[in-house]
């Protein structure tokens, strides 16, 4: 793998941004172990993400990879944490029910993602979540105000099937463009806004799925 010192700034796709963590902690737990060298199938497995993704991820950095390349797990660790700090952090909102929030949000896995939150918003009951210190959670009916106040254009969605489409339809009508579904259901969504379905837990159960037309 080469890397280039000199190489110009390079501004990624938000999944890609946020895979970027999972690949961090991917090589910390293959470096704990005492492995010094990996393939770049071996991340993959390790990172639960498919290996053309890997590989598409880390040519954007411009770190020259290939299903068959060995890489040096200390140096590729310093290169992904370099570029992790380069990208802009930008604020997400999160909307849904209260009970699958509370689960979602204290996974090791959401963790992982980095996401700056700007605030929550709960369908039903907003007293605070204690762990969450510092971001407010706040009534649905205030969420198109805030997230166009906010000039905010990715929201994670973690609601019940009853709550959910609903949801993805009041986060698109506020200019919502990108969705982080962590839903346990599918939401339809208009062409040009795109959906990343992620189940916690079932790491490898997650991609873009295809755009449609709010029926």
């Amino acid at each position: 793998m080469k890397t280039d010192n000199n190489k110009p700034e390079v501004l990624l796709p938000l999944n890609s941004i946020k895979r970027l963590q999972r690949y961090v902690a991917s090589l910390q737990m293959l470096m704990a172990t005492g492995q010094s060298f990996a393939s770049a199938d071996t991340l993959a497995n390790v990172s639960s993400i498919e290996l053309h993704v890997l590989i598409a991820d880390f040519n954007m950095l411009q770190l020259d990879m290939k299903p068959d390349t060995i890489v040096n797990l200390k140096q590729l660790h310093k290169a992904i944490e370099q570029n992790a700090k380069d990208q802009s952090n930008e604020e997400v909102v999160v909307a849904g029910t209260r009970e699958h929030l509370n689960r979602l949000l204290e996974t090791w896995e959401f963790a992982g993602y980095g996401f700056q939150l700007n605030a929550i918003f709960s369908v039903s009951d907003i007293r605070p979540f204690s762990y969450l210190p510092g971001c407010k959670v706040k009534a649905i009916e205030i969420m198109e105000g805030c997230i166009r106040k906010g000039s905010i254009k990715t929201g994670i969605l973690c609601s019940d099937h009853l709550n959910a489409q609903a949801l993805a339809n009041k986060m698109v009508e506020a200019g919502i463009t990108f969705i982080w579904n962590f839903s346990p259901m599918l939401v339809t969504v208009p062409l040009g806004v795109k959906v990343e379905n992620v189940i916690p837990g079932y790491p490898k159960w997650k991609g873009r799925m295809p755009t449609y037309h709010l029926s």
